[in-house]
């Protein structure tokens, strides 16, 4: 996952993200999300498309309370709402369709996938 798309998907979780990058080992991308702003008006492709390691990104994802549904191919965000038999968890997510199939529900509603 890269480092623009961690922000992204945890928009709506800022407090779960700022708590995990405040570990030490974590200072680097803790520093650069304090200055996420700026690296993105500047389009610092060095940081924003920098690999953050599974080992920061995966813990992150087991505790999101995001759920995804995959519904006529489509995998979208799931709610109490929608009717959804199996609901999948974003690190289950991650795993099997990768961040940029997450970014894109996130961003657009839903994204086609392959099963």
């Amino acid at each position: 996952m890269k480092f623009w798309q961690l922000v992204s998907i945890f928009r709506d979780d800022i407090p779960s993200l700022e708590n995990a990058l405040k570990e030490p080992k974590w200072s680097k991308y803790f520093d650069w999300f304090k200055d996420f702003d700026p690296l993105v008006r500047s389009q610092d492709r060095e940081v924003l498309d920098a690999i953050v390691p599974k080992e920061l990104v995966e813990p992150l994802l087991e505790a999101s309370e995001l759920k995804f549904c995959i519904r006529n191919r489509s995998l979208i965000l799931w709610s109490d709402e929608i009717e959804c038999e199996n609901p999948l968890s974003a690190l289950e997510v991650y795993r099997r369709f990768g961040a940029d199939a997450m970014e894109d529900v996130l961003e657009f509603g839903s994204k086609e996938v392959s099963l």
